[in-house]
């Protein structure tokens, strides 16, 4: 399927490095149920959605980091 607002759910977690466990994909889903779209055995995720969890996560790993005192 090639749907230019969706990416596989697999790869885009995989890219994020979070997890792509069936339990965070079941809470993500619920959390997030216009985001998501299944064709057959595959999910895919929103653009608008992967885009916000880099954001995220790049601002967690920052703070984290902060936190840690490894950035100056």
């Amino acid at each position: 399927m090639h749907n230019p607002y969706y990416l596989p759910y697999q790869d885009a977690m995989k890219q994020l490095s979070l997890s792509t466990h069936i339990h965070q994909l079941q809470k993500r889903q619920k959390k997030y149920p216009l985001h998501f779209m299944q064709q057959g055995s595959e999910v895919y995720i929103s653009i608008v959605l992967f885009e916000a969890l880099k954001d995220y996560k790049a601002a967690s790993d920052y703070l984290l980091a902060l936190k840690k005192g490894g950035v100056k």
